[in-house]
């Protein structure tokens, strides 16, 4: 009988106190009463009532007690705004920035096998370009000697004048190869993206516009397809346009063109303008991909050592591609956001506490006349989930609101979306800071405060006492943990606009002029074009 006395704890314990001996009396005759086989049915039978009975118990007593915290927290409006409030800003700090961080740090990229895709820089780190972009002819002899990856890629910024159409544009967006796309693993939306074919030079220009771009100047028109825009007064026929959420090699991009090499690109290997990206091949890992493009870089060093001096090839993941910047940045949102959350659940604890103590005769009484600790202890844990549910509830729509301001710190390069979406991950960080919340907060006060008896009150407060003293030394560490790192960010900010730039800036205006390509596309061609040669 020790395995049915077991599964009795399914139920309530005041349903227990009342029928267990009962129940157990009437299963251990029906045991009795049952041949060898019957019994698997008994157990069965038993297992099935205790279950039905025990959810039908809980729920009477969650209606009831849910009640009954409802109506303790309309008598008391001010402790329950104040405890609401404190829940809802201590969810909605911890549940934006872990967001953020979830859609920078962990949520895979928009693309099939995300985890494969990799991207080359040049690493020129004695001259401290750790990722400098890379020459067409290094692109083109790591293309032809690695057998790491299934593809290969490259693409360049692009800058192009839009005229013929309307108003003039400026337009920002990519050149790319042909075997970009199917890299990625992304089908346009309507028509189609560039073929080999349209790689050569000499080719005529074909365009793919971005989602966005397609809507706000054609209106979505799906007629767009085979019309001509003039980019640099070049003609380029519109062959497809990608889906809503694609954005590379930055969300800034709005239309893809072909990149069209010519002879005179690969004489330079400092000329330097190309992103490069690859696929690794089935059962290739990073680690061996990376030593096979070391070994290529010690090769053409050698081959080509005035050019390539210091030169090494660097491989990463496209998912590792955030600066130093960027991560200790998030990595100081998250310790704030903690420092917050930490300070808020102390805060409802601390109130919880209190109101505990100011119910005190009332608990007395209750446990006088024979209320179970058990049955206490879950009615001061409704009260306490039900005003955090609710604070929970309003901090998670403070987190929606307050997401798409702190997600212009996401970096533009990375291709994912412009905000993070409402998605499940967002909900169920709000659902379990809410419970830590209401539990782990809201079970200290509820357990103190229905320990001992009548006779005991004296030692049970000299207890809570010390509960108290250790909550406010947790918020004062944690208040001063944060306004410390407050100051020092304040004061490293003050400093560097102090810091001289080493020029003159009073009257003085700065601009960026940007060179019409192809022809200015090699470096020696943009150094005498600012020589004004």
């Amino acid at each position: 009988m020790w395995f049915y006395r077991i599964i009795l704890w399914f139920c309530p314990a005041s349903f227990r106190d009342e029928y267990s001996r009962e129940m157990e009396a009437v299963h251990r005759r029906r045991l009795q009463q049952a041949s060898a086989l019957s019994k698997v049915w008994v157990w069965l039978d038993a297992l099935a009532d205790i279950a039905i009975t025990g959810l039908a118990c809980h729920w009477d007593l969650l209606v009831r007690d849910t009640g009954f915290a409802l109506r303790t927290a309309l008598r008391s409006p001010g402790f329950s705004i104040t405890a609401i409030t404190v829940a809802a800003l201590g969810i909605a700090a911890a549940t934006t920035v872990f967001s953020l961080a979830d859609h920078i740090l962990i949520r895979a990229l928009p693309f099939p096998e995300p985890d494969r895709l990799v991207k080359l820089w040049e690493d020129q780190s004695k001259l401290g370009f750790s990722r400098n972009v890379v020459a067409p002819a290094n692109f083109r002899d790591w293309k032809a000697e690695s057998t790491s990856f299934s593809a290969m890629a490259a693409y360049r910024s692009l800058s192009v004048n839009l005229s013929g159409t309307g108003e003039p544009e400026r337009l920002e967006g990519a050149a790319v190869n042909a075997a970009m796309f199917p890299i990625l693993g992304v089908a346009p939306l309507i028509g189609r993206t560039m073929t080999e074919a349209e790689d050569a030079p000499g080719a005529s220009g074909t365009v793919v516009l971005s989602y966005g771009y397609w809507q706000r100047r054609f209106g979505g028109d799906p007629n767009i397809i085979g019309q001509k825009l003039l980019f640099d007064s070049e003609p380029h026929v519109v062959i497809g346009v990608m889906p809503k959420d694609y954005s590379f090699p930055s969300r800034a991009v709005q239309i893809w063109t072909a990149m069209q090499f010519r002879d005179r690109d690969f004489n330079d290997r400092r000329n330097n303008f190309l992103g490069v990206v690859a696929r690794l091949r089935s059962g290739v890992s990073l680690a061996q991909a990376q030593g096979e493009m070391k070994a290529i870089g010690r090769r053409l060093s050698a081959q080509y050592p005035k050019e390539l001096e210091g030169v090494q090839i660097s491989t990463i993941l496209m998912r590792d591609e955030l600066s130093d910047r960027t991560r200790t940045m998030l990595r100081i949102l998250i310790a704030a956001a903690l420092f917050v959350f930490l300070i808020a659940i102390t805060n409802l604890a601390s109130l919880f506490l209190a109101r505990s103590t100011a119910r005190q005769k009332e608990i007395a009484v209750r446990l006088a006349l024979g209320a179970g600790r058990a049955r206490l202890v879950r009615q001061l844990l409704t009260e306490s989930l039900l005003l955090t549910s609710i604070g929970g509830m309003i901090g998670t729509a403070l987190s929606i609101a307050a997401v798409p301001l702190l997600a212009r710190l996401a970096p533009s390069t990375l291709p994912v979306t412009a905000t993070p979406s409402a998605d499940w991950r967002l909900l169920l960080i709000a659902l379990s800071a809410t419970i830590v919340t209401g539990l782990a907060f809201g079970i200290i006060p509820a357990l103190r405060s229905t320990k001992g008896s009548l006779a005991s009150r004296s030692a049970t407060a000299a207890q809570k006492d010390s509960v108290r003293r250790a909550l406010v030394v947790t918020q004062v560490a944690a208040s001063i943990a944060l306004i410390s790192a407050t100051g020092l960010l304040s004061r490293a900010l003050l400093k560097v606009q102090d810091v001289h730039p080493g020029f003159a800036t009073e009257n003085t205006l700065t601009f960026r002029a940007s060179l019409p390509m192809p022809k200015y596309l090699n470096t020696a061609d943009r150094e005498r074009f600012r020589r004004g040669e």
